[in-house]
């Protein structure tokens, strides 16, 4: 729960983050907050818990498909990457031929 909180906070490997956090929350929210089982305050405070869960779940996956925003880990190293990535530099006398043609 810890490093995929930070993972989805920083933007570093966002979709991978949200969907651990997701694998810790279904079981965690169905175990845990089983409202249904219980009476009166406790009932009360477990179905807050559930609903507050059921939330998370909602902007997890929000995250999940929109992916990382322009702030983030993975929009700077992508950024990096289409910079090393560069097509090779023409010649002017190559080019000059391309146009003869």
């Amino acid at each position: 729960e810890f490093f995929g909180g930070i993972g989805l906070a920083l933007g570093w490997y966002t979709r991978v983050s949200a969907l651990a956090l997701l694998v810790f929350l279904i079981p965690t929210t169905l175990i845990f907050h089983d409202y249904w089982t219980m009476e009166g305050g406790a009932a009360q405070t477990q179905q807050v818990m559930f609903l507050k869960n059921l939330a998370m779940f909602g902007g997890i996956l929000f995250f999940m498909t929109v992916g990382p925003g322009a702030i983030s880990v993975d929009a700077w190293a992508q950024k990096r990457r289409e910079k090393q990535i560069t097509p090779p530099q023409i010649r002017k006398d190559e080019s000059e031929e391309r146009r003869a043609m």
